[in-house]
């Protein structure tokens, strides 16, 4: 068997269309039984040595458009201090393109809304400030408003609340986001990532 071989065998199986995931667990197959020949001195090498897998199609996450984003940040009760708090977290994740870890961190100095910037702690350590839209800013507000009704625990600086008073958890949000889209009627699975994607979408469709 050579690499001639191999790649015929490639050829083929992207002849009838099978993915590259498969194509690259195929071949790692075959590296698994080469190195077996080798150990037992069958092959003097592997006809594979040095080939890459295929590189795997990149899957990007959903999109909501403009319409779905607006009807999910705007399913809630301005009256009802729990879902203030829902809708200021959605509109932080789409207006300002936060990650879910990123928002949940925040803690109440982090948030200069006079100014319409919030101090994010991202991956790696790095901060940065992010630009918090109007809409956002004034949901912000409002929320701010009702977050004692959360009855903070003494000296909890977070900016998001439970219902116990701590931290907002990363599953909570999710699942935050989760019911705010059944409320808001959309056909699809919403998650936080969701909205930091169509944020930046919607951004360069807009120019």
């Amino acid at each position: 068997m050579t690499r001639d071989h191999v790649r015929g065998f490639l050829a083929e199986l992207h002849r009838i269309r099978l993915s590259k995931t498969s194509m690259g667990r195929k071949l790692s197959s075959l590296r698994g039984l080469f190195r077996f020949f080798l150990r037992r001195r069958l092959v003097a090498a592997s006809p594979l040595a040095g080939m890459k897998n295929p590189k795997s199609e990149k899957r990007h996450p959903g999109v909501l458009n403009a319409d779905q984003a607006k009807a999910l940040v705007e399913s809630g009760d301005p009256l009802d201090p729990r879902r203030l708090r829902d809708m200021a977290l959605a509109e932080l994740l789409y207006g300002a393109g936060l990650r879910i870890s990123e928002a949940v961190s925040l803690d109440m100095f982090d948030v200069d809304l006079s100014r319409g910037l919030a101090r994010v702690l991202g991956k790696g350590g790095k901060e940065r400030l992010a630009p918090v839209g109007e809409a956002a800013r004034r949901r912000m507000l409002e929320y701010l408003q009702v977050r004692g009704a959360f009855t903070p625990a003494a000296g909890e600086k977070a900016l998001f609340l439970g219902s116990r008073g701590a931290r907002l958890g990363r599953r909570q949000a999710a699942r935050i986001l989760e019911d705010m889209a059944a409320l808001a009627g959309l056909p699809q699975h919403v998650h936080p990532h969701m909205l930091r994607h169509s944020f930046a979408t919607h951004m360069l469709q807009a120019g």
